[in-house]
């Protein structure tokens, strides 16, 4: 998304007829650029995104092996968690990998777990915003070159200023698009793999309980009522001398009449 060569000729013709004094300032500046649509023999740009969770007899093994076919087609790892909730060894890895190469990395997981809790595969396609915000960037720096030189020989201050001023803008359009390309583009050339698995122990398969250790919980629960109603008593015992002492002198007032 380049300048044509005819918006150049003309840009460069004008700060010469600036230069020569035959037009003023704002005639001479370069027009805006118009940034154009990608065609459709430009290669698409996508960005890709994988989420697996599932279940494994082996924890540190797993990791390993997801470790492995990672390094294995150029990616790496950008987030490792681990953790225990219950009866149950969670981890969590946030895995990066060449575009080219999602679906090789997601193939030899498949082939290593069998079954998922949950897969899926999300492709958004960014060709348009792509190539639309590079070309408007590369459109920025040109302009941004054609102000500098107009720069060099500008005839008076009040020009410089009006030049510098326009700079100043350039360069922080610039900037911002400069940010906004290199995130889109990271997205692109790197795929994202979340991938969950989780290790379930031996008491989680036998968690149900029989009569004989449900009774004892009631007993148990039952008694722990008991002492949590007499603790809350406790706390409140002036109130409630309070409130009897109140009783008291009321039913000895309707006692009397």
């Amino acid at each position: 998304m380049l300048l044509s060569a005819a918006a150049c000729q003309q840009a460069d013709q004008q700060a010469e007829a600036y230069l020569a004094g035959d037009v003023d300032f704002e005639q001479a500046v370069p027009p805006p650029p118009k940034a154009r649509a990608a065609s459709s023999t430009e290669i698409r740009k996508l960005i890709k995104q994988g989420e697996l969770e599932f279940a494994t007899e082996d924890l540190v093994g797993t990791r390993t092996m997801i470790l492995k076919a990672t390094q294995a087609v150029d990616g790496y790892v950008a987030e490792d968690r681990s953790w225990q909730s219950g009866y149950r060894s969670s981890q969590a890895l946030i895995v990066k990998v060449p575009a080219e190469r999602f679906d090789e990395l997601m193939a030899a997981i498949d082939h290593g777990v069998g079954e998922f809790d949950r897969r899926s595969v999300n492709v958004k396609d960014v060709t348009t915003s792509y190539f639309d915000l590079e070309g408007r960037l590369r459109a920025k720096r040109e302009m941004e070159a054609r102000y500098l030189k107009l720069l060099k020989q500008a005839n008076t201050v009040e020009d410089m200023l009006k030049i510098e001023e326009q700079i100043g803008e350039l360069r922080a359009d610039i900037e911002s698009f400069e940010g906004n390309f290199r995130h889109l583009k990271h997205q692109v050339e790197l795929a994202t793999i979340n991938i969950t698995f989780y290790q379930k122990s031996k008491e989680e398969s036998n968690d149900e309980p029989g009569f004989g250790a449900e009774f004892v919980e009631s007993i148990s629960a039952g008694w722990n009522g008991v002492v949590t109603t007499f603790l809350a008593l406790l706390r409140i015992w002036p109130l409630l001398i309070v409130i009897a002492f109140i009783t008291w002198l009321v039913v000895r007032y309707r006692r009397k009449k």
